[in-house]
């Protein structure tokens, strides 16, 4: 019985750990705009659902820029139904020619 309690709770252990990790949508932001990235099916699935059709393919393929106004907008609202966001800025890399 110890044995397959010490088991439950590494589990329940490992299941929070990964929790922490997962996230379903990532908002890189620049100055005045925002990258957004669906980082698990089910951002991708919510995000489906805030843009047109049309706007699938460059969702999917990570080419939807937002302004930083729409970013915080969309951003709230996802994380009102669930979601979880990760929200990082850019970096730019300097060439050293």
């Amino acid at each position: 019985m110890y044995h397959q309690l010490q088991t439950l709770f590494s589990l329940e252990a490992l299941i929070g750990a990964t929790d922490n990790f997962s996230m379903d949508i990532l908002l890189i932001h620049s100055d005045d705009n925002a990258h957004i990235r669906a980082a698990s099916i089910h951002g991708m699935l919510w995000l489906q659902t805030h843009f047109e059709a049309s706007q699938w393919e460059a969702i999917a393929s990570e080419e939807v820029m937002l302004t930083k106004d729409n970013a915080e907008m969309l951003a709230n609202d996802a994380m009102e139904a669930g979601l979880i966001l990760n929200s990082v800025p850019s970096v730019s890399f300097l060439s050293k020619n």
